[in-house]
């Protein structure tokens, strides 16, 4: 279980005499099965690593509290645009479940296999594993399905495939097929940009010395 969540505040540890730089301070934009992305706190960090795209070997800290640390090794690969990271923890892997979400309304079809009459639902939350759904239809575990969601302000239509992992009381959780590479991407890109949304707006709510929320 990776023990960070979106927001938090680490640092990654370079191995001696690979960078010109030993730290890099950040915070999280995501936390995936297997992959944290992050944001440099500061860029000119990241500027410095110039030598390689990746960095094995490397110590993620984050500390919970003054008595309790958290430290994961992993390789930390540089992203686009300058100044975002991604760790790939060596060993130990998140809960699907547990991955960093969002909250968001999106109007979804859903078609069972083998095909059938669509049935509409809108998402209470997308992350690039789980969609959960709420919808009047029955489901039952291991149904599998394409989901049909429309994310208009992307102007993009995903259509995943789904196996239905929980159901009950007019709410259905949906795992995304491996397979379905482009729309776990998208999906991914989707939860991080709001998260960087968050991580800006609190920073400027700082910066003027108002309340975070």
């Amino acid at each position: 279980m990776l023990s960070v969540s979106a927001l938090d505040e680490v640092t990654v540890n370079l191995p001696s005499g690979v960078a010109t730089r030993s730290q890099v301070r950040a915070h999280v934009l995501a936390v995936g099965v297997r992959t944290i992305a992050l944001e440099a706190i500061e860029k000119s960090d990241v500027l410095r690593l110039k030598e390689h795209y990746q960095y094995p070997g490397c110590y993620l800290t984050t500390a919970e509290s003054e008595a309790l640390l958290y430290a994961f090794k992993g390789t930390l690969v540089l992203a686009e645009p300058v100044g975002d990271l991604r760790f790939v923890v060596d060993e130990g892997v998140s809960d699907p479940d547990q991955a960093t979400k969002i909250l968001a309304a999106f109007p979804v079809k859903i078609t069972r296999t083998p095909p059938g009459s669509p049935i509409e639902g809108e998402t209470i939350s997308i992350s690039p594993y789980v969609i959960l759904v709420d919808t009047a239809e029955d489901f039952d575990v291991g149904d599998r399905v394409q989901i049909e969601v429309d994310l208009a302000e992307l102007d993009i239509t995903l259509r995943p495939q789904a196996t239905v992992l929980r159901a009950g009381g007019g709410v259905v959780a949906f795992g995304i097929s491996e397979d379905s590479t482009r729309e776990r991407a998208t999906l991914a890109h989707l939860v991080i940009s709001s998260y960087r949304a968050k991580l800006s707006g609190r920073r400027h709510h700082g910066a003027r010395s108002l309340p975070e929320f």
